[in-house]
């Protein structure tokens, strides 16, 4: 395997926001605590979201009949420098 440099990594991570709606319409519920004693605040931020976020990749055979499964592809197929970003408004 060939050794990557990072400069051909591209960041495709997203924020986590309270209105975005994720799997099964479920959205992420973010809740912010302060807490304050002897002039000093404790600051907390909790995030729930449902265990299928995040976790993988859905490959074709997914949701299409004849769709191809995860061993049909090999790790350069997920290496790459041309990179498509599809935006899909989720307000």
């Amino acid at each position: 395997m060939k050794k990557n440099n990072i400069q051909q990594w591209c960041d495709l991570s997203y924020s986590l926001d309270s209105r975005r709606k994720f799997y099964k319409d479920s959205k992420i519920l973010i809740t912010r605590k302060e807490k304050y004693s002897n002039n000093l605040v404790n600051r907390e931020t909790e995030i729930f979201i449902n265990s299928h976020m995040g976790t993988h990749i859905d490959f074709p055979a997914h949701c299409i009949q004849n769709g191809n499964f995860g061993e049909k592809y090999s790790l350069d197929f997920f290496y790459s420098r041309k990179i498509f970003v599809v935006n899909i408004d989720l307000s």
